[in-house]
């Protein structure tokens, strides 16, 4: 999907509104020139495709081609092309803390500073990593239901109530393996709850779904009642569409989520681009884009986006013996 076209202009003469800013001018002009930015994404599609349109509004000389990828997918690839040395995304958004870890070690990503991406120096300090990563987007835990099979006011706000013999067989759980944040949620659980929570939750006849897309996609088919657990950004798309979903935000007890990244990838032909695009990110209008009411901003001072949860925590490193226990109790083993 390419929302731009960047035939036609030199780096001399850019149009659009980012010709405007002099923070960026030089680098709009220089990213111009350059190939197509390939971005690699994990997020909901419709939230990539509304945030390269917002971008190209601003930067419409730069042609930016997503590709969308599922968080542990992504990883994977994109480290296996590093390590084979080929770059083929300019850009990284990816939800998976390892792989800034190993990417910075590595040598993959470029610093992200003041004098190539300007808005980093308003950025909230904690909200960058290792100095190669800005986190853009947190978008909380939540829980789908299908209205047609649970009636609204009986739809399942807290995880324990996915114990209710009554959704028995009608539960389809995202695999907690799809991304470190849902791997976290489950560990999370399992503290506050004990590992019966788990074996409980397990003997709930679940069905599993790779990610939280095809998960929340069988719920508004009505293949399952209930999503778990999911995000807003890929139910209200859905919903919008006409499906008959509600979504909870867990808000009772610890709870964490989906916290998006981006990176810059430190090689090929379309570094300014990959930093015009990152910097945009950081902008109220990126922001805007990039969360729309469905997630909540590092910035807290940005008005109508998603107020996080009082017990939401970061995704924490979940050790591999805690995994393996953890899909032991879910019978995913």
């Amino acid at each position: 999907m390419a929302l731009a076209a960047g035939c036609g202009s030199g780096p001399e003469m850019p149009s659009g509104a980012g010709t405007s800013d002099p923070a960026t001018a030089g680098l709009y002009a220089a990213a111009a020139a350059e190939p197509p930015l390939v971005l690699y994404s994990s997020q909901n599609p419709e939230l990539i495709e509304a945030t390269v349109a917002a971008f190209s509004e601003v930067y419409p000389d730069v042609d930016v081609q997503p590709v969308r990828l599922a968080s542990g997918t992504l990883t994977t690839r994109y480290a296996a092309e590093r390590s084979a040395q080929v770059c083929s995304a300019g850009a990284v958004i990816a939800a998976d803390p390892e792989l800034i870890r190993e990417g910075t070690s590595r040598g993959w990503f470029a610093p992200l500073e003041a004098g190539r991406i300007p808005e980093i120096a308003r950025w909230p300090r904690e909200a960058v990593v290792m100095g190669r990563a800005a986190r853009i987007s947190v978008i909380p835990a939540a829980i789908a239901t299908n209205t047609t099979a649970v009636p609204e006011a009986s739809a399942p706000a807290d995880p324990r109530a996915l114990l209710d013999p009554a959704l028995r067989g009608r539960i389809v759980l995202t695999d907690p393996r799809s991304t470190p944040g849902w791997m976290s949620l489950m560990n999370m659980l399992r503290e506050q709850y004990g590992d019966e929570f788990l074996r409980r939750l397990a003997g709930q006849e679940l069905r599993v779904a790779d990610s939280s897309v095809p998960a929340t996609q069988q719920a508004a088919a009505g293949e399952r009642a209930v999503a778990f657990p999911t995000i807003l950004s890929v139910v209200e798309p859905l919903a919008e569409q006409g499906a008959p979903l509600t979504t909870r935000v867990i808000s009772d007890g610890p709870t964490t989520g989906v916290e998006q990244f981006v990176s810059v990838s430190d090689c090929g032909q379309t570094r300014n681009a990959a930093a015009l695009y990152a910097n945009f990110l950081l902008t109220p209008a990126g922001q805007t884009a990039v969360n729309g009411t469905v997630a909540a901003s590092p910035r807290r001072d940005l008005p109508g986006m998603l107020p996080l949860p009082a017990g939401y925590r970061s995704p924490e490193p979940t050790s591999p013996q805690d995994q393996r226990r953890i899909l032991d109790l879910l019978g995913l083993t």
